[in-house]
């Protein structure tokens, strides 16, 4: 059972002493990358959403900053069009 468990939760990292996983940054960094370079659309969009909610909630005071770094963080999408 334990066996099966491990195997459903692999994503999570590894097992500590403690019995609960850990996961280091690299594996973390690792797994960003192939769902970023797998799904470059779907990250143009999420940055694109987040970046109409923080210039909402700043009341378009920083449109222009915001909408830079949204477009400098979508020029550095693998397999990006943007």
């Amino acid at each position: 059972m334990r066996a099966a468990m491990c195997k459903d939760v692999a994503w999570l990292g590894r097992p500590n002493t403690k019995g609960r996983f850990t996961m280091d940054l690299g594996d973390i960094a690792g797994k960003a990358k192939d769902l970023i370079s797998g799904n470059p659309d779907k990250v143009e969009e999420g940055i694109d959403k987040a970046a109409e909610l923080v210039d909402d909630k700043t009341g378009g005071k920083f449109t222009d900053q915001i909408d830079g770094a949204a477009d400098k963080l979508k020029d550095m999408i693998p397999g990006s069009e943007a």
